[in-house]
């Protein structure tokens, strides 16, 4: 007689809501804050935007237009450098140390501004402001970006009419929320810069790093909190969760219920056998 185990279907799974510390509002306004503050501040110590390309490339065309090369050259160097900085962010997808990248970045602008040609500092700042804006892009469950206002407007106005999410809501309030902090923020830097000048890219890098303790080990978690994310898979009379310390690793669980059910099957024929034979 051939014995065959049913394979074990997953009954319940318990949901486990683990907010990654990158993705929760108040990183998302520190880095909206932040944008605003350095869109102000390049603009009035250099002539260009750091964090919104939009400006550069209208700004790009404008003098390219009528023939001011080297202004629309002054515009291009913090368009590629964030074109650059975005790419490295991307293909190393590693927020923390994108991060300190930022940090670096700006603490060595506060050092070179009105030091050394602005040729060098321009594209230093926007690769520094590019690392963190392409790898923190999410905020709880929606994304959004850190150095623009009309990208999150837009999403805010389609959870508007989302009526078939349950949390557009809310949705809403998060992306006005930092539209209005990149506005402070800008409002911030513009005051700011006046008094401190170069040192005024103290705050910036006070937020990111604020931002990256913040972040710290966002991949620890507990064995408990794996497990609790894990499908519950009856078998027999037992419970067993993949990945749990009692059957090890999620791979070796489809063996070792397979050979359960061969134990408790072979177990069942035990006594019909002793009728028969008795």
């Amino acid at each position: 007689m051939t014995m065959q185990a049913a394979a074990p279907k997953p009954l319940a799974k318990a949901r486990v809501v683990v907010g990654a510390p990158e993705r929760s509002l108040l990183v998302a306004c520190l880095l909206s804050m932040s944008g605003g503050f350095l869109d102000a501040l390049t603009w009035m110590s250099l002539g260009v935007f750091a964090s919104s390309q939009t400006g550069n490339v209208v700004f790009i065309g404008v003098y390219a237009l009528s023939g001011q090369w080297q202004r629309a050259l002054h515009h291009l160097l913090p368009l590629a450098a964030f074109i650059l900085g975005a790419l490295v962010a991307i293909r190393t997808r590693a927020p923390p140390r994108c991060l300190a990248g930022e940090i670096v970045c700006l603490a060595a602008a506060m050092f070179m501004l009105h030091r050394v040609p602005d040729q060098i500092t321009i594209p230093v700042i926007s690769f520094g402001v590019a690392l963190q804006s392409a790898s923190l892009r999410q905020v709880e469950r929606w994304k959004y970006l850190s150095v623009t206002v009309t990208g999150n407007m837009l999403r805010a106005i389609d959870q508007l009419f989302a009526t078939s999410d349950p949390e557009a809501a809310r949705g809403i309030r998060i992306m006005l929320t930092l539209c209005l902090m990149f506005l402070l923020g800008a409002a911030l830097g513009g005051c700011v810069t006046r008094w401190l000048g170069a040192w005024s890219l103290g705050l910036p890098i006070a937020s990111s790093v604020c931002v990256l303790w913040l972040c710290r080990n966002p991949g620890d978690r507990t064995e408990a909190t794996q497990r609790a994310e894990a499908p519950v898979m009856p078998f027999g009379k037992r419970t067993f969760v993949p990945g749990s310390a009692h059957l090890g690793p999620s791979v070796h669980f489809q063996q070792d219920a397979f050979d359960i059910g061969c134990r408790e099957a072979r177990d069942e024929r035990v006594p019909q056998r002793n009728r028969q034979y008795g």
